[in-house]
């Protein structure tokens, strides 16, 4: 598909970015440097915001202070897949940006962060539609589409904008679209909800198959990957799989193409293990699990070497009946904070973010929900509809 279909905006998006504004600013210059932390949500709303939160405390007690609210100038959607990401964070030159999903209204909104004000919405071709999620390499963005079946590149240009490139066709067995993404260096590693995955090699910016669309080896028990994250040194793509318990598969990609997944299963006691995210360090695999009415988050052994996976320890949140997305508060060694977004379905679509904190020696670990007295955790966000998506600023360097 070429590129002349990119749409354009003009004075409807200038009206916007006016009508746009943050509850509160942190009082910096755009684009200045800052020692800020944040975490940030897509709210899922009609009209969409974004919530932004300032990482305080310790590791050991940490917070979660309120900032601002942004509205995105579109239309969220709380029944984003399993396993997609619909809000991102990018350090573009010396800017900060987040990027959020607009599903309902089929475009992606960026705000600067730093400021925490709109900096401009963007589509890709008229013929995506059906915005499902989003991943970035840190060079390239991409968003992928449900109904067209599509992936939409874009590049990323200053003022944390979106030059959009091209989209390709991404369609798994028996006709799915993406479901989760992953986007790593030269890259892109999907999900499609149903058992198969496929890679693409990205090195141009335009995702290229690499012929190498399959069914997953858990599929032959009933297992399906869902969410994909991939290793620090770029070997290993690691699927969250949507089964009976916590289940993960994990793929060789260091031949630059996915092969055969080793499953791993029973790895925990609730199921729906659709979201995951490894620590900066490598060493650690953080998985939420969903399947209402319980949740539960687990920290798992990863081997960057190997590939190879060990049981770990997990935490059932204290009040929440799904745990999706995960972010980190830290964008080294284990991480920090593991914050889990906690959206409950309807009719409550409640919205709040879980704050877990690890303690790890050797092959032993524990997990807890914080450690404030009263508890700390967890956080409200209170203009989100079924919170199911955050992420978090200074982001993992991978």
């Amino acid at each position: 598909m070429s590129n002349n279909k990119q749409l354009k905006y003009g004075v409807t998006m200038a009206l916007v970015q006016v009508a746009l504004v943050p509850l509160s600013q942190p009082g910096l210059a755009q684009g200045a440097e800052t020692p800020t932390r944040y975490v940030i949500t897509n709210d899922n709303r009609n009209p969409n915001s974004a919530t932004f939160f300032e990482i305080g405390g310790t590791t050991m007690a940490p917070t979660l202070t309120l900032l601002s609210v942004v509205g995105t100038g579109g239309v969220g959607n709380s029944n984003a897949p399993e396993g997609a990401k619909t809000v991102v964070t990018a350090k573009v030159g010396k800017e900060a940006c987040a990027y959020v999903a607009n599903p309902a209204s089929n475009n992606i909104t960026a705000i600067d962060i730093y400021t925490q004000l709109y900096a401009g919405i963007f589509t890709a071709s008229q013929e995506d539609t059906g915005l499902n999620g989003l991943a970035s390499n840190g060079t390239y963005f991409y968003a992928s589409y449900g109904t067209s079946k599509t992936i939409a590149a874009f590049s990323m240009t200053t003022g944390c904008g979106l030059a959009y490139l091209d989209d390709v066709s991404a369609v798994g067995e028996s006709n799915a679209p993406v479901n989760g993404m992953a986007a790593h260096s030269n890259i892109l590693v999907t999900t499609f909800g149903n058992g198969s995955i496929e890679s693409f090699n990205i090195a141009a910016g335009v995702p290229v198959s690499n012929g190498d669309l399959q069914y997953s080896t858990g599929h032959q028990s009933q297992l399906s990957p869902q969410g994909v994250d991939i290793s620090q040194n770029g070997d290993y793509a690691v699927f969250g799989d949507q089964g009976p318990a916590v289940d993960v598969e994990v793929s060789d990609i260091s031949s630059g193409k996915l092969t055969p997944t080793k499953a791993y299963a029973n790895l925990g006691t609730v199921g729906g293990s659709d979201n995951l995210y490894l620590s900066p360090n490598d060493g650690l695999l953080y998985v939420s699990s969903n399947h209402l009415p319980n949740a539960e988050v687990t920290a798992l052994y990863f081997n960057e070497t190997t590939g190879e996976i060990a049981a770990g320890c997990s935490a059932t949140p204290k009040n929440a009946s799904g745990a999706y997305n995960l972010a980190l508060e830290l964008p080294s060694g284990a991480g920090g904070v593991v914050y889990a977004a906690e959206g409950s379905p309807a009719p409550a679509h409640s919205s709040q973010i879980g704050m877990f904190t690890i303690t790890s020696s050797g092959k032993t670990c524990t997990l807890t929900e914080g450690t404030q007295s009263p508890s700390n955790s967890p956080v409200a966000d209170s203009d989100g509809f079924g919170l199911k998506s955050i992420a978090v600023y200074p982001p993992r360097p991978f």
